[in-house]
């Protein structure tokens, strides 16, 4: 979720081998449930995020994905297999993912501002947030969020609780006007 700013309804929605690394060791990822978005039930979406150098952050990433899909190749549809992507209008898989995020790593542990919390959408806000804090391009920004218009990457101001990191800069430097 850290690299594609997925809601968990998305997430939910992976079938076997929608996330894969293609020959180059590109990551390319099958989407096909997006809110407000029921044409990619019929005709999916490709989210392609590529390699990146030894020692890039992003490649530090990628080696956690390898070791996950080379373990288990569908690893990354146990939500799915759990919740329905499309149950309580997502909320059962964002429940199940919260629920997931918060035992692998407490709250408490993270030193949040007072009222800031960690959710499945957590890393969806914090993607755009850091785009737009790295000047990456808002077009590219918002095709990657699969947000339909770059306005909706800015209805909601999460600049005082994602304070700017050079390392998650890095992450989504593929983001930055080419």
């Amino acid at each position: 979720m850290l690299l594609c700013w997925f809601r968990a309804s998305t997430v939910a929605g992976f079938r076997p081998g929608d996330v894969r690394f293609d020959a180059n060791g590109d990551l390319l990822i099958t989407v096909r449930q997006v809110k407000g978005r029921p044409e990619m039930k019929v005709r999916p979406g490709l989210l392609h995020i590529p390699r990146a150098a030894r020692g890039h952050p992003r490649a530090e990433i990628f080696r956690v994905l390898h070791r996950v899909l080379d373990r288990d190749p569908d690893a990354l549809c146990l939500v799915g297999r759990t919740v329905s992507a499309r149950k309580q209008g997502g909320a059962a898989a964002a429940n199940r993912l919260t629920k997931e995020f918060r035992r692998l790593v407490p709250p408490e542990t993270l030193n949040l501002p007072v009222g800031a919390i960690v959710a499945s959408h957590s890393f969806r806000e914090l993607g755009a947030t850091m785009a737009i804090k790295a000047r990456y391009s808002p077009a590219l920004s918002a095709d990657h969020g699969l947000w339909r218009r770059i306005a909706t990457m800015h209805e909601r101001d999460f600049f005082a609780e994602f304070p700017y990191s050079r390392w998650l800069a890095a992450v989504f430097d593929f983001l930055a006007t080419r």
